[in-house]
């Protein structure tokens, strides 16, 4: 006879996708009030930056003819748009892979560009 007792794997990518679930539930629900892209871009970043605990965040976009990231929304106090190779620094490196990458010690990784933060 078959085992029915879910396995501890089972049960934990359960959890993880109720969690993402109920994550786009209430992002959905707070972003159709909005009428900007700008005004739902600021959710998002505020929303994933408390998910994950993050110090702050910057929602980076690529501009296709100088082949620069520029800082589209910014949970910086100076608020400035940034502008980076998209070939340079940690964003640089999550855009030409397509990696998504979380960073705890930015001056610890391998990837991070101090002359950005000039």
């Amino acid at each position: 006879m078959p085992d029915l007792k879910p396995s501890k794997a089972n049960v934990t990518d359960e959890g993880m996708r109720l969690r993402q679930a109920e994550l786009l539930l209430k992002l959905s629900r707070r972003v159709t009030a909005f009428e900007t892209l700008d005004q739902v871009l600021a959710t998002l970043i505020e929303i994933i930056s408390l998910e994950l605990d993050a110090e702050r965040s910057t929602i980076f976009l690529n501009d296709n003819q100088t082949g620069e990231l520029y800082s589209r929304v910014s949970q910086d106090t100076v608020k400035r748009e940034i502008r980076v190779l998209n070939t340079s620094g940690v964003a640089g490196h999550v855009y030409t892979t397509g990696k998504s990458r979380i960073v705890y010690d930015a001056y610890a990784d391998e990837y991070f560009d101090p002359d950005i933060d000039q």
